[in-house]
């Protein structure tokens, strides 16, 4: 079952870019979120999530907005409209509304949202479980240049995860998520280069595999 830290991790570099300018105050993006904006409705949505003060009805509006901003094609908001559903925050748990709404955002090359979706399907969350299409999500998602998501190639590779096991193929993975800025992949490499590598290759791999707390525990 997938905790919450699992959950953050995926989305640990969600965006703050969403804290207002001089020039697009909160009351700004208000008004261009109620005039239909997309980009407005997304942005002025986050700020009334991630506000400790906000109402229930504040949220019920940021909900609203988020899927207004979805239907008009933004990339991100039906990511965010996941993690609500995902995590019940600003509106009820749902699963199974939650994974619809990341199959938007990976359609749309949301990376973000491909691990999650991958991350569901690995551990049959809101879904049955498929190992092969939690793959899927994952290299779509590292065809994209996400680090996290080459590190998860490498595992599902070399552990035999969703696709058949193959060393070689897993040490490229390793090298692309090394190129993406991986430092646990440069590590691993390093290790590789040495002739002891065995052992500690190993160790190294269980401490990455605990480390992204993505797979079945009882796999």
């Amino acid at each position: 079952m997938f905790t919450l830290r699992s959950i953050a991790n995926l989305f640990c570099t969600v965006i703050l870019c969403l804290l207002p300018g001089a020039c697009n105050t909160p009351e700004a993006l208000a008004r261009k979120a109620a005039q239909g904006e997309p980009i407005a409705q997304y942005r002025c949505a986050m700020l009334i999530i991630h506000d400790s003060a906000a109402t229930p009805q504040d949220k019920q509006q940021a909900i609203e907005w988020l899927h207004q901003s979805t239907a008009a094609g933004n990339r991100n908001a039906p990511a965010i409209l996941a993690l609500c559903y995902t995590l019940g925050n600003a509106t009820p748990q749902d699963l199974q509304e939650a994974r619809h709404y990341l199959t938007i955002a990976s359609d749309r090359d949301n990376h973000r949202a491909q691990l999650l979706l991958g991350h569901f399907y690995a551990n049959g969350i809101g879904t049955a479980p498929s190992p092969a299409k939690a793959v899927e999500q994952i290299r779509y998602a590292a065809m994209q240049g996400s680090p996290q998501a080459a590190e998860l190639m490498f595992l599902c590779f070399y552990d035999g995860f969703g696709v058949r096991q193959n060393k070689d193929l897993a040490l490229g993975w390793l090298e692309n998520a090394a190129d993406f800025g991986s430092t646990d992949a440069k590590h691993l490499l390093s290790i590789i280069k040495r002739p002891e590598k065995s052992p500690d290759f190993e160790e190294n791999v269980n401490l990455l595999r605990k480390k992204l707390d993505f797979f079945p525990q009882n796999r």
